[in-house]
């Protein structure tokens, strides 16, 4: 999120009309493919709807 309160997450959501996935943290990414988020592993994914305005 930045300064005015705008996520590039939402902003994708609300362009392409669909829902997006993100972390709400870092990705950290295991050899095996596994990930969590945040250094700790407490982060989560967060799904962003589209708004109802398509931009």
């Amino acid at each position: 999120m930045d300064s005015k309160g705008s996520c590039i997450a939402q902003d994708l959501a609300d362009r392409l009309g669909v829902t997006v996935t993100a972390p709400n943290g870092t990705i950290y990414v295991n050899p095996d493919g596994t990930f969590y988020v945040g250094r700790h592993g407490n982060g989560s994914m967060v799904a962003f709807v589209p708004s109802g305005e398509r931009r």
